[in-house]
């Protein structure tokens, strides 16, 4: 502890200017929530109440990121260099991070949808069969949400993985990780994943789809990093070996007929737990404590992978919402889960290069 404490007095003066500054931005931001939340109480109007916790957890979410990124910037300016360049696996283990937080910041504006599914299955809700559009009735069919869900993933991924590796033959990635524009990125992608979620309901099937590739593309810039740290072979074997391990725990979700709607908050917050204990290793340096956090965080996104999947076939049977938006949705959602999966087994089974 006195190690981490050192650690933030040590800060640079920018660091500290840009976590301060952040903070500060939260703090109104929460100010805002609990004066419309207050409005909410003596007006009663439901907007109000939607509008305020909607701005509380985004204070909450903004606090967070600017903690974390002050951090890991702070952290890669002092130790991170080598002769002009970003030592490539402190980027790694930031990405991990990065896409921890990328994950929370899609969960946390999704706590609607979720609770939505658990009341459904609660008040036990009849599957439906058909539903009326305002233009016409149309048939349910649940195969239908897994092709369009997986095939939309299956382009996300395929752009990212394009992405990375023109990014990475190209020798972009030197100017992209000595500039500073990694960070920007990190910041860029987060925010991206914000504006999914947090205009999900109001967007169009379209803007949907292109923030979603938007993410996607980003996001292959900045996995780039992980072919200068990997050899070819761990790589193609670490996703050979997901694709293999995601496809069966999807088909376990989507299979199952079991009441499983508790565990996205026992997973989620057993996944914080673990976010926060990655953030004090990198304070306290231990490499067994970051093998046995890569393990659990591998095995909570196995139970999210079975959850979220189960998610999605359950919210197109209760009528959430359809057809294009339903897809991407579901492909965000489990392009995630795989991305964490991804980084997890390379992180444990990848060689790296010399």
């Amino acid at each position: 502890m006195n190690k981490m404490f050192l650690e933030f007095k040590n800060l640079s003066e920018d660091t500290y200017k840009i976590m301060k500054y952040g903070l500060l931005f939260s703090g109104l931001v929460c100010l805002s929530a609990v004066g419309v939340l207050l409005a909410y109480i003596f007006l009663g109007v439901i907007f109000f109440y939607h509008l305020g916790l909607s701005l509380l957890q985004s204070s909450f979410t903004f606090a967070v990121e600017f903690i974390v990124c002050g951090i890991v910037v702070d952290f890669i300016k002092k130790r991170g260099i080598w002769n002009g360049i970003f030592f490539y696996p402190i980027i790694i283990f930031c990405h991990k991070i990065m896409v921890l937080i990328d994950f929370f910041s899609f969960y946390i504006y999704n706590i609607f949808y979720n609770l939505f599914i658990i009341a459904y299955i609660k008040e036990g809700g009849d599957i439906m069969e058909t539903y009326d559009d305002g233009n016409a009735i149309h048939t349910v069919d649940t195969n239908q949400v897994l092709t369009n869900t997986f095939f939309r993933m299956f382009l996300g991924l395929l752009a990212s993985a394009l992405t990375a590796f023109y990014v990475y033959k190209s020798g972009l990635y030197i100017s992209v990780l000595s500039n500073g524009s990694y960070m920007a990125l990190a910041i860029v992608e987060i925010a991206v994943v914000l504006i999914f979620s947090l205009l999900f309901k109001k967007l169009s099937p379209t803007a949907v789809t292109i923030l979603f590739f938007a993410y996607a593309f980003i996001n292959g810039f900045t996995l780039s990093v992980i072919f200068v740290a990997y050899e070819m072979t761990s790589i193609t074997y670490a996703f050979a070996g997901t694709a293999a391990v995601f496809g069966i725990l999807s088909l376990i979700g989507y299979k199952t007929d079991k009441d499983i709607s508790n565990w996205g908050t026992i997973l989620t917050t057993a996944l914080l737990v673990g976010v926060i204990l990655t953030i004090i290793n990198i304070f306290v340096g231990s490499t067994m404590l970051d093998i046995a956090l890569d393990w659990a965080i591998l095995l909570i996104f196995f139970g999210l992978t079975i959850y979220d999947m189960n998610k999605i076939k359950l919210m197109q049977q209760a009528g959430f919402c359809y057809d294009e938006k339903l897809y991407v949705y579901g492909a965000m959602e489990l392009y995630l889960d795989f991305i964490n999966i991804f980084l997890r087994i390379l992180s444990l089974f990848g060689k790296r290069r010399d």
